[in-house]
């Protein structure tokens, strides 16, 4: 028991979905490793509601998601805020310092993450609000074939700015700009309301946030 709460051992099950594991969490999971290695971390990852599923079946103890989170069970700490982008490789350099609007963009083929993601339910939304229906022609499982697809030429990926910061540095992917705001997204980490936390998940969500 003295070993548990002092976080000399035990075991630490987080939910997420793997851009945020590897763009956001990776760095926090690291730090945390190193100052407590006497405990095992298990990353479970899924969609959003699959994680609300693990949360609330106890298969993780926290969840790190995209919101907005509405369900009475659940307290969700805001954490990060990210800021999503269309963006394109060199097949589309014409179209770089120039402003699109929305019905011109929908003149190329356009690629969009997975039918159940946060981000693209909400992408999907803002383009229904100006009224008009954004229809992918590549859907993908992964943030990695967003990129790929994007810089080989294949369209016009949406995807997180803060995930690519590395490509548009580079310049082989190029940010898309459109005459209307795109709405940023928070990351909120996701925990069950009136359930006592373990010390190693208090101890991971104040080096969070």
């Amino acid at each position: 028991m003295a070993a548990l709460k002092n976080l000399e051992s035990g075991e630490l099950r987080i939910g997420g979905s793997d851009s945020l594991f590897k763009h956001y969490l990776l760095p926090y999971l690291e730090d945390f490793h190193q100052k407590k290695p006497g405990i095992r971390l298990q990353l479970n990852h899924g969609t959003t509601p699959e994680i609300i599923s693990f949360l609330k079946e106890g298969r993780i103890d926290l969840g790190v998601v995209r919101m907005p989170i509405v369900d009475a069970q659940l307290e969700v700490r805001e954490s990060i805020q990210l800021k999503d982008c269309f963006v394109a490789g060199a097949r589309y350099a014409e179209l770089k310092d120039v402003i699109l609007s929305l019905d011109m963009l929908l003149q190329y083929p356009v690629i969009l993450f997975s039918r159940n993601s946060r981000a693209r339910m909400a992408i999907t939304e803002l383009f229904q609000s100006y009224g008009y229906k954004l229809k992918p022609e590549i859907e993908v499982g992964s943030v990695d074939l967003l990129i790929e697809f994007a810089r080989k030429g294949h369209g016009i990926s949406y995807i997180t700015r803060e995930f690519i910061s590395r490509e548009l540095e580079e310049g082989s992917l190029f940010e898309i700009q459109l005459d209307v705001q795109l709405p940023p997204s928070q990351v909120g980490i996701m925990t069950m309301r009136n359930m006592p936390l373990s010390s190693s998940a208090k101890k991971f969500i104040d080096l969070v946030r």
